[in-house]
């Protein structure tokens, strides 16, 4: 993989921009959650763009800070897409990432208005936390990769984990992105408090297994499976720590995190939907999957680096990167 960098100065304001599209897209993610669990969706109404809900009231505040600060965060991300194509639109990693990261929030904005202008189903809903999961991992990965070798450790190591740990890599943030789509699901479909108690769900730790009891207790046992997935993946990335240390490192954190997000769940029964714990079990969840994104990169085989770069325009130097 060529790790040049086309016309460094623009690197210089790329990297805090990055920083910025990452923090702004997460609080996007977390201001959305917040409608949710406020039920402020129709805080304006039936109009989108624009507001056309009860002036002054705490449900058209929350949405509309909301619609506004997604606003925002489109031009971060259109922004850093220009940028990071600028400087190394050369690499198929960061075509990539501009794609992922403009197609989420376009797909991400564009559900939250058809939301507002028709109601959709719960199924629907749901997909809604999923792009914008996916839309902040994007943006996390950006910044991870301009970084790379600078705060983070680059990967320059030849070894390559076993196919079937890369395959188990890339299979848990399938199955991360399935739990979490679940979870919005058990939300929207006001199933959360359809187990009224936690770990136990109504005096059983197996409940009858229909409506949204059911469906609740699904979320449950596909978070167990979920748990046990991580932790035997960083058992095993343990086991070649020596080769690749970075992959066993973002293992513990991803375990770390899936543990906390379980309590973070609980919580949000016993608290009986409290939005610092909704937020809390959202944030998590992100994270979790971030890191397991962050994971999947590093198990990718070592590419032989490419002969040449493009040559830069208009007489721009080519300053090294770390990668």
């Amino acid at each position: 993989m060529d790790d040049s960098v086309r016309r460094p100065h623009i690197d210089r304001w790329l990297k805090p921009l990055a920083v910025a599209a990452a923090i702004g897209m997460m609080l996007t993610l977390l201001m959305g959650a917040t409608v949710t669990n406020t039920n402020s969706g129709e805080g304006c109404g039936r109009s989108w763009p624009l507001c056309g809900g009860e002036f002054g009231s705490r449900e058209m505040i929350i949405e509309t800070s909301h619609r506004l600060v997604t606003g925002v965060e489109g031009f971060l991300v259109l922004f850093t897409g220009i940028g990071l194509w600028r400087t190394r639109g050369h690499r198929r990693e960061a075509r990539v990432l501009v794609a992922l990261m403009w197609i989420s929030i376009l797909v991400q904005s564009g559900m939250g208005a058809w939301a507002v202008k028709s109601p959709q189903s719960s199924m629907v809903m749901a997909l809604h936390f999923g792009f914008s999961m996916i839309a902040v991992t994007a943006t996390a990965l950006t910044v991870e990769m301009l970084y790379r070798g600078t705060y983070f450790q680059s990967r320059t190591r030849s070894w390559t984990p076993p196919a079937l740990f890369r395959w188990g890599m890339w299979f848990s943030i399938i199955a991360m992105y399935g739990i979490a789509y679940l979870g919005a699901y058990v939300r929207h479909s006001d199933a959360v408090i359809a187990c009224y108690e936690w770990p136990a769900c109504n005096d059983r730790f197996i409940p009858v297994m229909e409506g949204p009891e059911a469906i609740n207790f699904a979320h449950r046992i596909a978070a167990v499976l979920g748990t046990m997935l991580v932790f035997g993946l960083f058992l095993w990335a343990r086991s070649f720590r020596e080769q690749r240390p970075d992959i066993e490192k973002v293992l513990m954190v991803a375990l770390i995190t899936i543990l906390l997000q379980s309590l973070a769940g609980g919580l949000v029964v016993l608290t009986t939907l409290s939005l610092i714990s909704t937020l809390l079990h959202a944030a998590l969840m992100t994270i979790l999957f971030v890191a397991l994104c962050i994971g999947c990169r590093m198990t990718l085989p070592m590419r032989a680096r490419e002969s040449v770069a493009p040559a830069p325009s208009h007489g721009a130097a080519i300053a090294p990167a770390g990668d």
